[in-house]
């Protein structure tokens, strides 16, 4: 007994030490300092060698993936280690997870290929696997978090300093060796950095129709044209022939290139497939209604009736105000015939469908701009509506919005009417319920009334409960583009809200608008920011803050109908100091606030660290990017810059030069050369790229 304790104790205090040694190794690896590192690696590796010389080998690829990324010498590494690290299936994991952590994407994803080569030869997944197909999706989702653009960036760097992979399996036993790949081609992009490729490959393992819907949305968002995105539904149709969605995602390409009888038989086919599907029943509608507008548009009355033959023979056609709109295709086309009597009684008839002449009015104008004709006037009479009391005024126009947009038509709202129509929402009109404000605000953003579509969302706002995220993603949408740290909070605000309540699409339209990919009605631009549904969190005080501070603005009407005026908030001036006061502690400066800031960390100044989590990081007009030669640029005259100022904000807590160039290097860079190129293209002096010097700030400054 007293030689089984003696034992016990000892093992317990050579675990210990090993412990304390790797203490020691992990803080000379966050000082990176490669004299130190070294030092400590050999002795965390003498002892694990003495006391588990079973872990060796893990010690040294783990020590590994974390002492290149430190820049330390490989050959130091090896003479201290004792050779090199297998760089096997476990290695490439390894430096996968820590470089996808770090943001290193374009490594990360070459480490997951050399893991799936070596995975699949050392017998932990077969090739064909649904590990395989995750692994594939996966490194897609690491391209998604990117922009289009960022990953054409990507992979145009690769092309042109292609990685050296062979050089990595140097001292490789042969047959780790002979299982790495050779790199990609000369002037050829690998497939893990192609999206399209990697779904491709997955669909073809694991057709799921949630992956063609990821792949479908890649090709759109990348605007690589209806042909690319025809093929994947058609490879969708010939995985899964009894599934209707591609075919309808064929009918609906066909319907925008304007080949209805294309269209008609699609969705002839998917009505065979499954003829109960509500998505095939409003396909038909929307078909329908398609082939009409196009016989008014062409001014071709005499197919129309046929048209709506067709229509009011299906039983939707009948649901709630859709009469009306057929309605007011009929007096279209008595109008086009030049039949003035049928006109009249269409009008009237359509008058009475709506309940009054106002939302008759908004219903006529809608239809005539979608078929492209002139304002004609509505029966003798409709103008006198317009001294309704304000009261009447935006249910009228709501109910008009509604029917047109009910059936995918833009709603026009008369410039005439906003005025009065602001002053309405702003007043929280007792029967403006959310439904109806929802339709003011999306109509006024097809109208691109601006400051309508603000005064709804915020009247939206003020009702509560479970449309709060819809309305903070409409605010977002009517906020002027150059808002940028308000409409970053109320989209995230809004994701939030969404998430809550598993509103899951319209947690996607906020990721979407948020990384730059959303559709655009009003003008408004995009963030190019890299992210997902990961990275969208909030608490209710930060919730709550940013929907009291948009119930606390507003939007000057005569500046916001000029296309690029800013909206204000009521109590604040523009100076920087009052924009600085005015935001300090709001939500939206700590969602861009450097929370995870080392206090030991050397500062690149030796001043006081400008990077407080209480400064306003707004991107505002009158920015300046400053250089160590002197030189000012107005960011905002590159368009290209300012996505990557918005990625510097949410990575690095900071628009600061000094704070981008000490945490995102890389970004830092990619900054400099695009303000670079742009102040070569203006004849001026172009600043340097190689980074900032320690210890001192710009003369410009």
């Amino acid at each position: 007994k007293p030689r089984s304790v003696s034992l016990v104790t000892r093992v317990a205090r050579g675990n210990q030490s090993l412990r304390d040694a790797l203490d020691r190794l992990d803080q000379a690896l966050s000082t990176r300092r490669s004299r130190n590192i070294l030092r400590e690696l050999e002795a965390t590796v003498d002892q694990c060698r003495r006391i588990r010389p079973e872990l060796e080998a893990r010690l040294k690829q783990h020590v590994t993936v974390l002492a290149t990324a430190a820049d330390v010498d490989n050959r130091r590494l090896d003479d201290v280690r004792g050779g090199p690290a297998i760089k096997n299936a476990y290695y490439w994991r390894l430096a996968a997870c820590y470089r996808e952590r770090h943001n290193l994407i374009g490594s990360a994803l070459l480490a997951w290929e050399e893991f799936r080569r070596h995975g699949i030869h050392e017998g932990w997944f077969p090739e064909k696997s649904d590990l395989v197909v995750e692994l594939y999706l996966r490194m897609a989702k690491q391209l998604r978090r990117f922009p289009p653009e960022q990953v054409d960036e990507i992979q145009t760097l690769i092309v042109r300093e292609p990685p050296n992979v062979m050089a990595v399996y140097d001292g490789q036993p042969e047959a780790v060796r002979k299982v790495g790949s050779t790199g990609p081609k000369p002037g050829t992009v690998p497939y893990y950095l192609c999206p399209e490729e990697l779904y491709e490959r997955a669909c073809a393992l694991d057709p799921d129709p949630a992956v063609f819907s990821q792949w479908l949305q890649w090709e759109r968002l990348r605007d690589s044209g209806s042909k690319a995105v025809d093929e994947v539904a058609r490879a969708w149709h010939e995985a899964r022939p009894e599934d209707s969605r591609p075919l309808l995602l064929l009918m609906e390409s066909a319907e925008q290139r304007g080949a209805l009888n294309k269209a008609l038989r699609f969705l002839e086919r998917a009505e065979s497939i499954d003829s109960l599907s509500p998505d095939v029943r409003r396909a038909r509608l929307r078909l329908l209604v398609a082939s009409a507008l196009r016989h008014l548009k062409n001014r071709k009355p005499h197919l129309l009736e046929k048209d709506l033959a067709g229509i009011e023979a299906l039983p939707q056609a009948r649901e709630g105000d859709r009469p009306a709109f057929w309605t007011a295709c009929r007096r279209l086309a008595a109008l086009q015939r030049g039949d003035p009597d049928a006109a009249d009684r269409c009008g009237t008839e359509l008058i009475g469908l709506v309940g009054g002449e106002l939302p008759a009015i908004v219903v006529m104008q809608s239809l005539e701009k979608a078929c492209v004709m002139e304002r004609l006037s509505l029966p003798r009479g409709a103008g006198e509506s317009m001294g309704l009391e304000v009261d009447d005024l935006p249910l009228a126009v709501a109910r008009g919005c509604a029917v047109v947009r009910d059936l995918g038509v833009d709603a026009l709202i008369p410039v005439e009417w906003v005025a009065r129509l602001v002053a309405a929402c702003e007043e929280r009109h007792p029967k403006l319920d959310a439904l109806r404000l929802r339709t003011l605000a999306d109509a006024a953003l097809e109208s691109r009334h601006r400051e309508l579509a603000c005064a709804a969302s915020g009247a939206g706002l003020a009702l509560g409960g479970q449309t709060l995220g819809r309305f903070l993603l409409l605010r977002a949408r009517s906020l002027d583009p150059r808002e940028f740290t308000r409409r970053y909070g109320c989209l995230v605000a809004a994701a939030a809200f969404a998430r809550r309540y598993r509103d899951m699409p319209l947690v996607q339209e906020a990721i979407e608008e948020l990384q730059g990919q959303g559709g655009s009605r009003a003008g408004r631009s995009s963030f190019g920011l890299r992210i997902d549904e990961s990275d969208l969190a909030m608490s209710q005080e930060d919730l709550d803050q940013v929907v009291n501070l948009e119930l606390g603005s507003t939007v000057d009407s005569e500046a916001s109908g000029r296309r690029g005026a800013r909206s204000r908030v009521k109590h604040r001036c523009n100076c920087p100091r009052c924009r600085q006061t005015a935001d300090r502690g709001s939500v939206q400066g700590r969602l861009f606030a450097d929370d995870d800031e080392d206090p030991d960390e050397d500062d690149l100044d030796d001043e006081d660290d400008d990077d407080d989590p209480d400064d306003v990081v707004e991107l505002p007009v009158d920015f300046r990017f400053p250089w160590d030669d002197g030189v000012q640029v107005d960011l905002l005259e590159i368009q290209a810059v300012i996505p990557l100022m918005m990625e510097a904000m949410a990575r690095c807590g900071s628009g600061e030069p000094e704070v981008i160039a000490r945490k995102a290097p890389d970004l830092y860079a990619r900054i400099s050369e695009t303000i670079r190129r742009y102040v070569e293209r203006q004849g001026r002096n172009a600043p340097r790229t190689g980074g900032r010097r320690r210890g001192g700030r710009s003369s410009s400054r």
